[in-house]
């Protein structure tokens, strides 16, 4: 006899997304210029989120055997121009790790230099900056970036003269700023805010500690004193 059972009323049809034509769908969808960019970002964030959550691991073998060759083909044929994520340094960085391994270098001895190389270039870069003469363009980037940099590596040396010539320079900026009626705009103020009552708390979480601090001394000095009366009055 026919099976009479009905599906529940209301009960939604949904597609099985594992089947190659619903795989190719995604794919033109994802592809598509004619939906707007609004639309492939939304179906972009879900693909996004399932294959972070449940695509395969490129540490695993097949994945790998896959993923691997393939990348290094498009660096081998120079369809890797435009990439924002270097694709040709990181060929030749692994060139150069697969040499060296060879040779009997560990992975840690090379991560060792490259840190060091950069932390020496980072020092170089560092001492050209500051050794660089003031631009004069005072309403150009380059100028505040030269002031930021002279001002903070001063303040972090602690050392005199610069120490205190930077204090002044900040001293200066701020007093007039606060004293120009330009500079109340919200524009200007809304950004600062986060830091500035950052600052107000810490320096009033710095008072009330004083406070308190002073008090305990207070009532230590007053209770040695007690001590003391009572014990000449024996």
């Amino acid at each position: 006899m026919p099976d009479n059972k009905c599906k529940p009323k209301g009960r939604k049809t949904r597609p099985k997304l594992s089947t190659p034509a619903n795989s190719r769908r995604v794919f033109q969808l994802l592809h598509d210029e004619a939906q707007t960019e609004a639309g492939r970002e939304e179906l972009a964030t879900w693909f996004d989120q399932l294959i972070n959550d449940a695509g395969p691991d490129t540490a695993s073998a097949p994945i790998f055997d896959l993923t691997y060759p393939f990348a290094c083909r498009e660096v081998e044929r120079g369809r890797h121009d435009g990439r924002p994520m270097g694709a040709r340094q990181a060929y030749r960085a692994l060139q150069d790790i697969l040499t060296r391994t060879a040779k009997g270098e560990t992975l840690d001895q090379i991560a060792q230099e490259r840190e060091a190389a950069i932390r020496a270039r980072t020092a170089e870069l560092k001492r050209e900056q500051l050794n660089a003469p003031e631009p004069k363009d005072k309403l150009s980037a380059e100028w505040r970036y030269w002031q930021i940099a002279q001002i903070s590596h001063a303040l972090n040396e602690r050392t005199e003269p610069g120490y205190s010539a930077a204090w002044r320079k900040v001293e200066s900026l701020i007093k007039g700023l606060v004293n120009d009626e330009n500079f109340w705009r919200a524009d200007l103020i809304l950004p600062m805010l986060g830091h500035l009552f950052s600052a107000r708390q810490e320096i009033d979480e710095l008072v009330q500690r004083e406070r308190r601090d002073e008090a305990h001394v207070k009532a230590w000095k007053t209770r040695r004193a007690k001590q003391a009366q009572k014990g000449g009055g024996r």
